[in-house]
């Protein structure tokens, strides 16, 4: 009899100490917060321009001696500061696959010193960029050297564009201390 009331008044004991326990459970309550943190956007658009504001169309017939507008700017189409830089690379191709190369350098890009500084073959502007920011042009016009020879008939110049830009904020205090430029050009 004496085991049977201790199996009774233990097991009475569990079941208190169940209710009790589901009592603390009801009393307990759970709060979750998401906090969303985004970053910046950093995006920039390349400008080319002929020299009555239209956009830039191919030259056909184009001419030794003669000089042919071709404005490059860079416009900040993001939401953040931007650094930007640009490299600007010229191919020729000749008439015939198997003729002799043409000389590149008979062909002058004017650049644009000012607010763009060269360094390692590209142009950086030294200033941030603002959101909706254009930069003044890099290159405002091409000129065919007035020597070029019969070789260039019908040869075709690609002058090939690069834009960059990296984050200004926390990334150094001149462009070039700007880290994160890519590195596959």
């Amino acid at each position: 009899m004496k085991n049977k009331k201790l199996i009774i008044f233990l097991i009475a004991m569990a079941a208190l100490l169940c209710a009790a326990g589901g009592t603390y459970a009801y009393y307990t309550t759970n709060i979750v917060t998401h906090n969303v943190i985004s970053s910046g956007r950093v995006d920039v658009e390349l400008i080319e321009l002929a020299d009555d504001g239209s956009n830039f169309k191919n030259i056909e017939g184009a001419l030794p001696g003669e000089t042919y507008a071709k404005v490059v700017q860079a416009k900040n189409t993001g939401e953040s500061d931007a650094w930007v830089r640009m490299k600007l690379v010229k191919t020729v191709k000749p008439a015939k696959a198997a003729a002799a190369a043409l000389n590149a350098e008979l062909v002058k890009l004017n650049i644009h010193g000012g607010k763009w500084v060269e360094k390692d073959g590209w142009y950086y502007y030294d200033s941030p960029l603002k959101p909706e920011a254009v930069t003044p042009a890099l290159l405002s016009a091409v000129t065919l050297d007035l020597t070029m020879g019969n070789e260039w008939q019908e040869a075709q110049l690609l002058i090939d564009v690069y834009l960059e830009a990296v984050q200004v904020a926390n990334n150094g205090s001149t462009v070039f201390e700007a880290a994160g430029w890519p590195d596959k050009y």
